[in-house]
């Protein structure tokens, strides 16, 4: 599973209906990953919006906004993720084979 972690829950209100006005903000976060498998090559997809985000098929419908390759050194992998407050991010961790399409 992947769990996205943030280093703050305050999200400035920035929309025209709160009337506040305040401008989005840089957030720091963590992206875990869990239930891998040690030496298996992964790949995890960021997409920003929920409507990008294929029912499957993930590595060749492509959509994705990024995609980091990895390793796993065992069963969990942690990336810093930075993203503006005003963003959306989902995330996708897909197992890579030897057919599965590149970059």
């Amino acid at each position: 599973g992947c769990e996205q972690v943030v280093s703050a829950w305050y999200e400035p209100d920035y929309s025209r209906e709160d009337g506040k006005h305040e401008p989005p903000t840089p957030l720091v976060g963590t992206l875990a990953v869990s239930g891998l498998a040690k030496g298996e090559r992964y790949a995890i997809l960021r997409y920003t919006s929920a409507s990008a985000v294929p029912a499957s098929g993930f590595l060749r419908a492509g959509g994705w906004a990024a995609r980091t390759d990895f390793v796993a050194e065992g069963e969990t992998h942690e990336q810093r993720l930075v993203f503006m407050s005003n963003s959306s991010q989902l995330f996708r961790c897909v197992v890579l084979s030897d057919s599965s399409p590149a970059h």
